[in-house]
């Protein structure tokens, strides 16, 4: 019984001396794979946080997630569960029940590139998306859930003369294994050999990863993505969603393109969304809610313009 009554004490005594330390809230965040642009550039977002916003009595600091890209992202958003992830713009333009204040910032742009398969280049004459628009039987490669399949919903929502390239697409589960079949020119599927053309990748302009280009650089063409049915279309912020930009020789890392020159294509921005009002509730104290959402603010600002 003294004893129990002595640590009594004792915890009492220490709990009047010396102030247990606060609970460090964490504003939970989407990024992408460890190690690719996604996951690094939101790293550096939450270190930029973390020199921003300095308060003993109510900590708070940013959880960087895997995420395996952006449409798991935007699902997390809109539960709630990551009150700020980075996605592409055309997948957040898409999506449903968003919250009501969600704020959107650009980040870097990235180049939608359409890989076709040398020998379909050659005979077919295949230089452009839009030389496959509409046709069943000449079937994309794509990985579902992709960056690559997110911008191909877009372009059906656009312009629906792509539905048929959709629907019809031939799935995979890596873009490694998209970009095999690609290069190959055939896959078999229930007994049945399917031709396949081409691929879309979507990423930085010159970064296609390396062991795709390692194994089937000189089985790829680069080609174009010119419809001009895709300008019309807007992002969150009402902005043009995407833009008309150049692939040049440097950003082809080795491959050829469809066309002599750069490769004109369209690039889509990635956007880092953030809820406030759900980091917002991390916090008790109204100043507090206000230096959270100032130091999320300044991170993003001062890290996103370096990528711009």
């Amino acid at each position: 019984m003294k004893r129990i009554v002595l640590t009594a004490a004792l915890c009492s005594a220490f709990a009047t001396s010396v102030p247990f330390a606060a609970e460090t809230a964490k504003i939970e965040v989407g990024s992408g794979s460890d190690g690719g642009f996604y996951y690094t550039l939101m790293t550096q977002i939450g270190s930029e946080f973390d020199k921003r916003y300095k308060n003993d009595k109510t900590p708070v600091e940013m959880a960087i997630n895997e995420s395996p890209g952006t449409l798991h992202n935007i699902e997390q958003l809109t539960d709630g569960e990551w009150p700020l992830v980075i996605v592409q713009a055309d997948g957040l333009a898409q999506a449903k029940g968003l919250p009501g204040g969600l704020q959107v910032y650009n980040a870097h742009q990235e180049a939608v590139y359409f890989l076709i398969n040398k020998k379909a280049h050659e005979e077919l004459d295949i230089d452009d998306l839009e030389d496959i628009e509409g046709k069943k039987d000449l079937h994309l490669a794509i990985v579902d859930g992709s960056g690559a399949y997110v911008t191909l919903t877009s372009f059906v929502k656009e312009d629906s003369g792509y539905k048929p390239n959709l629907e019809n697409a031939i799935s995979f589960e890596t873009m490694y294994d998209a970009a095999e079949a690609v290069a190959a020119g055939t896959h078999r599927i229930a007994g049945s050999s399917k031709k396949v053309i081409g691929m879309l990748y979507v990423s930085r302009p010159g970064a296609i990863s390396n062991d795709i280009l390692e194994d089937f650089r000189e089985s790829l063409i680069v080609g174009e993505a010119t419809d001009k049915d895709f300008n019309d279309a807007l992002d969150f912020n009402k902005e043009p969603l995407y833009q008309t930009c150049d692939i040049t020789s440097k950003q082809l890392q080795g491959m050829k393109g469809a066309t002599y020159g750069d490769q004109k294509t369209v690039c889509v921005r990635a956007q880092v969304a953030y809820d406030p009002e759900r980091i917002k509730r991390l916090v008790p104290e109204k100043k507090d809610q206000k230096k959270v959402i100032k130091a999320v603010k300044k991170a993003l600002n001062g890290t996103l313009k370096h990528v711009r």
